[in-house]
């Protein structure tokens, strides 16, 4: 499911320019129920970070942690296919 994230990205800069941290932003964002992938693309915007900083700052946050563990394994057999068929 596709999410614009334009609307969400503007609320947040303005919430990040009035004192709001990262960190705050990132638990209201979960809270509102955004994926952790669209969470990733407005902490980015927002936070002016590359993907790979946004995508660190995001899934090692604690309101995520259930989402990536569950994940690992998933993840996990993505990168194995990906290496066995680059071979």
């Amino acid at each position: 499911m596709f999410t614009d994230t334009t609307r969400l990205e503007n609320a947040c800069q303005a919430k990040r320019q009035a004192g709001t941290t990262i960190d705050e932003v990132i638990v209201d964002l979960h809270g509102q129920g955004l994926s952790i992938l669209d969470t990733i693309k407005v902490i980015r915007q927002v936070g002016r970070l590359s993907l790979g900083d946004a995508k660190q700052i995001v899934s090692n946050h604690t309101v995520w942690q259930q989402t990536v563990k569950a994940n690992e394994a998933l993840h996990d057999e993505a990168e194995t296919a990906a290496q066995t068929t680059g071979s």
